[in-house]
Order: C-alpha cells, then sequence, then structure tokens
C-alpha cells in the first residue's frame, strides 16, 4: 500500500475510488444480463467513461508531479541520475493504476454487451 502514498494521495486515492466504482457497475452489468434483464445503456457506458477519467487523472497526476520535480531540480543544481530516475518511477503510479483501471473497465464493457447480445438473439 505504499505506492498509494509514494503516487501522491491526491491522485491516487480517488483513482482507487473511481476503480472500485467501476468494479460495482461492472459487477451489476454483469448480474443483470446474466438475469437476462436490461442493462441500462448509460451504465454500461459509465463503465468505460470512469476507465478513461481514471487514466486522464493519473496522466494529470504525472505531469503535476513532473512539473514540481523539474522545478526542484532547478532550485537544488546538480542532482544524482538515480533521484531522477526514483521520481520518474513514482510519477508513473498514477498512470499505471489509471491504466489497470482503465483495461478492466474495457473488457467488463466488451464483456456486458456481449452478455446483453447475446440474450437479446435467444
Amino acid at each position: 500500500m505504499d505506492f498509494i502514498i509514494e503516487g501522491g494521495v491526491w491522485f491516487t486515492i480517488p483513482i482507487l475510488i473511481l476503480g472500485l466504482g467501476s468494479l460495482v457497475l461492472i459487477l451489476t452489468g454483469m448480474v443483470l444480463a446474466g438475469q437476462r434483464k436490461p442493462v441500462p445503456g448509460i451504465l454500461n457506458d459509465a463503465i468505460l467513461f470512469i476507465g478513461f477519467i481514471c487514466l486522464a487523472y493519473g496522466i494529470f497526476g504525472q505531469v503535476t508531479g513532473m512539473f514540481q520535480a523539474a522545478g526542484a531540480i532547478v532550485r537544488a543544481g546538480e542532482i544524482a541520475p538515480s533521484l531522477i530516475w526514483q521520481g520518474l518511477r513514482i510519477s508513473l503510479i498514477p498512470v499505471i493504476m489509471g491504466f489497470v483501471i482503465l483495461f478492466y473497465s474495457a473488457a467488463g464493457w466488451f464483456i456486458i454487451r456481449w452478455m446483453r447480445g447475446r440474450s437479446a438473439v435467444k
């Protein structure tokens, strides 16, 4: 759980909360589709939208972190390359979290669409 603090709580916690919300929507959609009940289109669209928002917010977190790091490097003058790479690694945490959430949101979106289409044919 150190990655949440390292990645910046102002970015990782909202991404994590949105990711959990997306997971709840995916499970709700799969249950409805599995019971052959209509799945609201807005529910399915919200899953994909949340995934993209998580990715965009993660990229925003990285850009913000890199901007702050650039200012610190300018003020400090000489910086060890290992310290710069450590900062780059940390700045990628929100982006990676966003990509993971987008990946499973897109997979859930696709599976629910497939389940809805399959139940409509029968």
